[in-house]
């Protein structure tokens, strides 16, 4: 479920860095992502489908005259979707071969036959189109309504192969530092509350900010992991 684009994180609160960090991340994959698609598919107006949208707090990352942006989701409360996820069978209700690009936020913890979603994305687009999506690591339980696994890059990559995509790129989301301060501020947060602790916090956010772009190569601490993917041509 993509995150509500409503509910904003102030410095001084313990999931700051990670969606900040996570949103810029965002919003630069998708610049690329369209250009590449853009690329692939010259003159064509590039129909895109954000799977587990929930409210949509990457749409205006679409925004453009040769792009048209689809929300895919499970109605629910003030969610109604462009395009509906049926509820009982998981089934999203469209075309195969309708797409020229699927991307999905940090939904795919949430869905319990990830591997069955992964298959109907790539049935979902036509031959040569890509996907882009986002899942955590090292991150909190928050179950939406669900929150059943998460992924290495190494088992990204694996679970993307099986579901029969050809993987362009995988990396870590997020530096080490600002992903261990998220996890610490998560428990402290858990044990002290969220009043106490603004000071703390903001201290925090300030230093992850500073170093956000640490990473270690050996041993690579991150709370979420990247994919690319295509799905292959016939000729391929």
């Amino acid at each position: 479920m993509s995150l509500d684009s409503r509910h904003h994180c102030p410095l001084w609160t313990p999931l700051h860095l990670h969606r900040k960090l996570l949103r810029i991340y965002i919003e630069a994959g998708v610049v690329l992502f369209l250009n590449q698609l853009r690329a692939d598919f010259p003159g064509e107006k590039l129909r895109i489908l954000d799977v587990g949208c929930g409210y949509q707090p990457y749409r205006n990352f679409f925004n453009a005259a040769d792009v048209e942006y689809l929300g895919a989701d499970i109605p629910w409360a003030d969610v109604q979707p462009d395009v509906v996820i049926d509820e009982e069978t998981g089934r999203i209700q469209s075309e195969n071969g309708a797409y020229h690009g699927l991307v999905h936020f940090q939904t795919l913890e949430h869905v319990p036959q990830a591997m069955e979603l992964l298959r109907q994305c790539h049935a979902l687009l036509i031959p040569g189109g890509r996907m882009f999506c986002t899942v955590p690591f090292a991150f909190e339980y928050h179950p939406v309504p669900g929150d059943y696994r998460r992924w290495t890059t190494e088992g990204l990559r694996l679970e993307l192969e099986m579901a029969g995509f050809q993987v362009v790129k995988t990396e870590n989301v997020e530096g080490d530092l600002p992903s261990l301060l998220t996890i610490i501020e998560i428990y402290l947060a858990s044990v002290w509350g969220y009043v106490l602790t603004k000071p703390l916090f903001l201290v925090m956010n300030l230093f992850g900010w500073m170093l956000r772009n640490t990473k270690k190569t050996t041993l690579p601490l991150t709370v979420g992991a990247f994919a690319q993917v295509r799905k292959r041509s016939p000729l391929e």
